[in-house]
């Protein structure tokens, strides 16, 4: 790859270089292989205005919403065709699509179900079953965080 005219390694760059830098690019690839938890390079990728292209592992399914904020690959030849296809992406959908990550939304979400957690949990049947039903809650509770299992997607169609 470092041989190849149209790849420059850049480096590391600081969190102040960081929105520029990923506003320029055309997409961000993140080949990630093992299920990274959570992938912020992909929400501030996004918040710049810039499409990612992920293998569909870990956190990915559940940030990127495939065709909208970027593409959702099975593998490697994939994430070619989908780099062919990042200009069929709204580079503004990107950054609606980052926003259900900012601080207060990712606050206002964790409050509700919170809220949602004290209030079952302070129903008088609720009382009768202690701790097994507080562990019956929390585990709802932490179902209802994540996002529903996105539509089925189309593949990429090779141009």
């Amino acid at each position: 790859i470092a041989a190849d005219p149209n790849v420059e390694f850049v480096g590391e760059i600081g969190e102040a270089e960081k929105p520029e830098f990923l506003s320029r690019a055309a997409g961000l690839v993140f080949p990630i292989d093992w299920p990274e938890p959570f992938g912020l390079v992909m929400i501030e990728s996004m918040a710049a205005g810039t499409p990612v292209i992920a293998l569909n592992n870990g956190s990915v399914p559940e940030i990127i919403e495939h065709g909208r904020s970027g593409f959702i690959c099975e593998n490697l030849d994939e994430m070619v065709q989908a780099a062919r296809s990042l200009d069929q992406i709204d580079r503004a959908e990107c950054i609606k699509a980052s926003q259900r990550f900012n601080a207060a939304a990712m606050t206002d979400q964790h409050l509700a179900t919170y809220r949602k957690v004290i209030a079952e949990f302070n129903r008088p049947e609720a009382q009768t079953n202690g701790q097994r039903r507080m562990v019956d809650l929390t585990s709802a509770a932490a179902r209802q965080l994540r996002p529903s299992p996105p539509a089925a997607r189309s593949r990429i169609s090779a141009n």
